[in-house]
């Protein structure tokens, strides 16, 4: 596990400015909504983190913006200290401990494990999946093998690693013959970092090491043509597992698939909900996401992402921290409801901190 060390710079003086507008609201849970981290996607994360905090600054918990950079872990503006040995920041004249975490940082340390492992290790309830859940679910291939059986169709593919790095053609690749269009995945990357799409035979070896540079190991699939591309949200709440509406994601003109900048760059795709598909293909969406989420043993809020095509759910990844920009998916899905995102991110935290998750006790005799 990362070994993190305690943000400095910031007196306690600074905590009210570091907690936002309700710094001496004590009576309420001091929630730290958890931003940046150690990956590609460490700017989309601070976005995401920066909405959230101010979506919860008028509800029933006191959020502070934590910025999770490696060795430093700073809060609010005033970049107060965090402890780590306790998770807790300045607070008045003494200091406070907080009492949940909404993670909100993509990528490294927020979906491999890492963080869940920090958290749970302290107590600290948290709105993501534990530990062994978020590292099934950011191993990409890993991931593919637990959801069969779930009711999702998979697309071809082998996974490479340094072994097999010098593979420079479809015919050199594992499980030869291949078919295009191929795609070129990071095994253990979020938001299309370092994804490719490969089209024919001689644009194989520059998709290859453009991935090498975001990951030791790629993940290689044949690609679905003619299919349409939806994503489903999956939470818990009370125990019961619930769906926000569906939405179908349509690529901009210049966009082979639902890249980094056509996911990040306003007008580059078309996000619509709900989604305009058949009640049968939403129905079968929604059974499919909530078998992986049992399966998967996850926790809190998802995305779990399908092409539709030929009538069958093809399965692409699973998101356990999912934007939460004003411009990402699961903030529109929530405003298509006639909910607020402030009423939605406090009901995860709520049930994060009713349903925290226990570690075994473990005997010393």
């Amino acid at each position: 596990m990362t070994h993190f060390k305690s943000g400095t710079g910031s007196t306690a003086s600074n905590a009210p400015e570091a907690t936002g507008s309700n710094a001496h609201a004590g009576n309420k849970p001091l929630v730290a909504v958890l931003a940046g981290g150690f990956s590609a996607e460490y700017a989309i994360s601070v976005q995401s983190g920066r909405e959230v905090w101010q979506s919860l600054l008028d509800s029933p918990f006191e959020p502070v913006l934590v910025h999770v950079q490696p060795g430093i872990w700073t809060a609010g503006d005033a970049a107060a200290p965090v402890d780590l040995s306790e998770f807790s920041i300045p607070y008045g004249t003494g200091r406070r401990r907080f009492d949940a975490a909404f993670v909100a940082l993509h990528g490294r340390p927020g979906e491999n494990g890492e963080l869940a492992g920090y958290l749970e290790m302290l107590g600290i309830p948290h709105t993501t999946c534990d530990v062994r859940a978020a590292v099934l679910t950011f191993d990409k291939a890993l991931c593919k093998e637990k959801v069969a059986g779930t009711g999702v169709t998979l697309a071809r593919g082998v996974l490479l690693n340094s072994m097999t790095r010098q593979s420079k053609s479809p015919a050199s690749l594992p499980g030869a013959p291949w078919t295009f269009p191929l795609f070129v995945k990071p095994n253990r990357n979020g938001s299309s970092c370092g994804i490719s799409k490969v089209r024919n035979a001689a644009d194989l070896q520059q998709a290859l090491e453009h991935g090498w540079t975001y990951d030791q190991e790629l993940l290689v699939e044949e690609g679905i043509e003619g299919g349409r591309e939806v994503t489903c949200a999956v939470f818990s709440r009370d125990g019961e597992l619930q769906t926000l509406p569906l939405c179908e994601i349509v690529s901009g003109k210049g966009h082979d698939f639902f890249d980094y900048t056509a996911k990040y760059t306003a007008g580059e795709a078309e996000e619509i909900v709900p989604a305009p598909i058949s009640a049968e293909e939403e129905s079968r969406v929604i059974a499919c996401s909530k078998a992986i989420y049992r399966q998967l043993d996850c926790r809190g809020l998802v995305r779990i992402d399908y092409i539709l095509q030929g009538g069958h759910c093809w399965f692409l990844e699973v998101n356990t921290v999912p934007g939460m920009s004003q411009a990402s998916i699961v903030p529109k899905m929530v405003r298509s409801l006639g909910q607020t995102t402030g009423q939605f991110f406090a009901a995860l935290i709520q049930e994060a901190m009713a349903h925290p998750i226990l570690q075994p006790v473990l005997s010393h005799a």
